[in-house]
């Protein structure tokens, strides 16, 4: 295990989860640097390795995980795939915060969600929230039966019997309490997608919840998503003023790079 770095450059974080880095990834690093960097500690939070040529490219806040930090055996169950797909993006996040324990909120945005009016409502909404979790469309077992990752998971000894709770996580904010009760839940035995893991948990264990528009309403600005521009299945632009994160096909990949004046991509890496 590696041990924890300097203390954070702020109590708050902002990453942006990418595979590798490439001009696309630094585009995207380059927008999200400037919403979050004057309130946040902004970082590149890469599962592969970098080298000196990220350095070259401008890139001065990378922070990669490597797996022995993210598939930990004490974490049971839930790391035993040692794979980040499918679902294990929230053991990411858990290891750059394990690497930086001061951190009292992490923001983790994938590297391909749009935020096209700017990042003013964002920034607002964090604000205005005091959620140990903040995330996307949740979701019952009984709203959408025939999810597939309902059925992969399962609680952990301490939450015997704890009813199953969903919610999208390509843009989330996590707390310290949160973090801590996912260590604690995994290794008590909690397994599954993190869509259905981190949220069950948090409710399990009297952890408050909410969405970005619950926190963008109470700051008095406009909704972030809508069903359509954050779906389980399909996502797509609904308006101008939305967040928006494509799904994972190359039609998708091609229309970030074009948005971004960039070469269409030659393959699409999953998460």
């Amino acid at each position: 295990m590696a041990a924890p770095d300097a203390p954070p450059r702020q109590a708050r974080a902002a990453l942006m989860l990418a595979h590798a880095l490439d001009d696309m990834t630094l585009a995207r690093w380059r927008e999200w640097r400037a919403g979050w960097g004057a309130t946040h500690d902004t970082r590149l939070l890469l599962t592969a390795p970098h080298d000196a040529a990220a350095r070259a490219l401008g890139v001065d806040d990378v922070l990669h995980v490597a797996p022995q930090e993210i598939f930990r055996a004490e974490l049971r169950r839930k790391a035993a795939s040692g794979k980040i797909v499918p679902g294990n993006v929230d053991l990411v996040v858990l290891a750059a915060h394990r690497r930086f324990p001061a951190w009292r909120h992490v923001i983790a945005g994938e590297y391909d969600v749009f935020v096209p009016a700017g990042f003013a409502a964002l920034r607002a909404a964090d604000a205005a929230s005091d959620a140990d979790l903040v995330a996307c469309q949740p979701r019952r077992p009984e709203d959408d039966p025939g999810w597939v990752h309902w059925r992969a998971a399962a609680p952990g000894a301490g939450d015997t019997g704890a009813a199953l709770c969903s919610m999208l996580f390509p843009l989330a904010r996590w707390s310290a309490r949160l973090f801590e009760a996912m260590e604690a839940g995994y290794r008590d035995g909690w397994r599954g997608h993190c869509e259905v893991s981190v949220p069950s948990i948090a409710a399990a264990r009297g952890l408050s919840r909410e969405t970005w528009n619950d926190a963008a309403a109470r700051a008095g600005v406009p909704p972030i998503t809508t069903p359509d521009s954050f779906h389980v299945r399909r996502m797509r632009a609904d308006a101008p003023h939305l967040a928006y994160h494509p799904v994972k096909t190359q039609a998708a990949a091609r229309d970030i790079a074009q948005a971004l004046g960039l070469p269409p991509p030659q393959e699409v890496p999953p998460w």
